[in-house]
C-alpha cells in the first residue's frame, strides 16, 4: 500500500480573515512568516506518526522567494516519521488545486492513497491516516474523507472544505463534465480529470474563481459521480491550524 500527502504552499503574505473564526485566519505579514510556518509543518511531519507508511510532497507555488525555495530543497528526499519528503517547485497558478493536480499528475502511478491539505493546517495526533484509511475502506460509497469538514452538506454541491481529505487515486481519475457560472457572467466547462480541474491549466493566474472553480468542484464532482464524502467522528482531534 502506497500513501502520500500533498501540502501546497506559496511564500506570499496573507491577512487575517476574522469571519473564518479560527480557520484560515493566520496573520502572515511576509514571506519569511510563511517560511516559519512551513518549518513547523516539517517538524510535525518528522514527529507525528500517521499510522501507515506515507511520503510527503510539498508543492511550492513559486513566487521567487529564494530562502523558501532553498529550505525546501534542503529537505528534499530527507526522512519524515513515515517516509520521506519530496519537493516540487511550479509556476503559481490554480492555487492549492493547481498544486494538487500537478503532484497527482507527476506521481499518480506511484501512490494509491492520497491526502490533500493546504499549508495552514497540520495533523497533530498519531494514527490520523490509519483512521482515515479505515473510514474510506469501510464505507462502500465513500470516495473522500473530508478531514476538516464539508460545505453545503444538504446541497447538491456538497464538497470538502479546502479540498482537504483522504482518498484513493481511482476515484480521482474518474471523469465527469461540470459547468460553472462565473462572476463575469460567463459559463466555464471544467472536467474532473486526474483529480483536479481544467481551469487550473486554462486560466493561468486567475485566482478570482478559486472557490467556484477549485474548492467546490474538486470533491463535489465525486458527489456527481454517485459517491459520498464522509466526515470523521470528532474531526478536530486529528488536526490543528497554524496561528
Amino acid at each position: 500500500m502506497n500513501t502520500v500527502k500533498v501540502i501546497v504552499t506559496c511564500f506570499v503574505s496573507r491577512g487575517q480573515r476574522p469571519s473564518h473564526g479560527t480557520t484560515h485566519a493566520q496573520n502572515l505579514p511576509n514571506s519569511n512568516s510563511v517560511l516559519q510556518m512551513i518549518k513547523h509543518t516539517v517538524e510535525t511531519e518528522k514527529r507525528i506518526d500517521a499510522g501507515i507508511p506515507m511520503d510527503t510532497i510539498i508543492v511550492n507555488n513559486d513566487e521567487g522567494f529564494l530562502d523558501g525555495r532553498e529550505f525546501l530543497d534542503s529537505i528534499n528526499e530527507t526522512s519524515t516519521k513515515n517516509g520521506c519528503f519530496k519537493v516540487i517547485h511550479r509556476e503559481n497558478y490554480g492555487r492549492s488545486f493547481g498544486g494538487y493536480d500537478h503532484a497527482f499528475e507527476k506521481y499518480k502511478d506511484q501512490y494509491e492513497y492520497w491526502i490533500f491539505n493546504e499549508d495552514d493546517m497540520y495533523y497533530c495526533k498519531d494514527g490520523y491516516a490509519y483512521e482515515y484509511l479505515n473510514i474510506l475502506n469501510n464505507n462502500t460509497r465513500c470516495a473522500f474523507v473530508a478531514t476538516i469538514g464539508v460545505g453545503r452538506s444538504d446541497h447538491e454541491t456538497k464538497h470538502a472544505h479546502g479540498g482537504s481529505g483522504f482518498t484513493h487515486r481511482d476515484y480521482m481519475q474518474e471523469t465527469i463534465p461540470l459547468e460553472f457560472h462565473l462572476d463575469d457572467g460567463t459559463n466555464r466547462q471544467a472536467f474532473k480529470t486526474a483529480g483536479s480541474l481544467a481551469y487550473t491549466k486554462q486560466d493561468s493566474k486567475n485566482t478570482r474563481i478559486h472557490c467556484v472553480g477549485g474548492e467546490v468542484p474538486f470533491t463535489y464532482s465525486l458527489i456527481r459521480l454517485g459517491y459520498d464524502i464522509i466526515i470523521p467522528e470528532n474531526p478536530k482531534q486529528w488536526y490543528q491550524y497554524h496561528f
